[in-house]
């Protein structure tokens, strides 16, 4: 039988250790998270109002083939749609392998394997806001 010491509960930590711990995932994400979204609340009126007058003047046009800002503004927002869907669940089974791995190890601290999970919801969004960049810049 082990003694109590030969278990590691993630409970002795450095002070450096556990600094850079508390101002990981619980710090660092939520404002990573709150930044995409204010991104995305800042450009999209922008792009909307630029686009806006584009979408209604192909209205007109009635060959599918000429109507190139409708075309991007249904394709871009699908091909974002698909990237984000990837890119949550690429970060969902890295994060469930890095928590099974730390299970498995022996490590109890949810600052050794949570970090992964903060980055669900930027990694999610980053693929619309790369793309409503590029809007913002092309219809600028």
């Amino acid at each position: 039988m082990r003694d109590q010491e030969s278990f590691d509960f993630g409970l002795e930590t450095d002070v450096a250790d556990q600094d850079d711990h508390s101002a990981g995932w619980l710090a660092a994400h939520p404002v990573a998270t709150v930044s995409s979204v204010l991104t995305l609340w800042h450009l999209t009126p922008f792009v909307m109002a630029a686009r806006l007058p584009k979408l209604i003047s192909e209205t007109g046009t009635y060959s599918l083939v000429e109507r190139e800002e409708t075309r991007l503004a249904v394709v871009e927002k699908i091909g974002a749609a698909m990237e984000g869907a990837v890119a949550f669940q690429v970060q969902l089974n890295a994060s469930l392998l890095a928590l099974q791995a730390a299970f498995l190890e022996g490590k109890f601290a949810p600052s050794a394997y949570l970090e992964g999970f903060g980055d669900l919801p930027s990694s999610t969004l980053e693929p619309f806001i790369n793309r409503l960049q590029a809007n913002a810049d092309r219809l600028s």
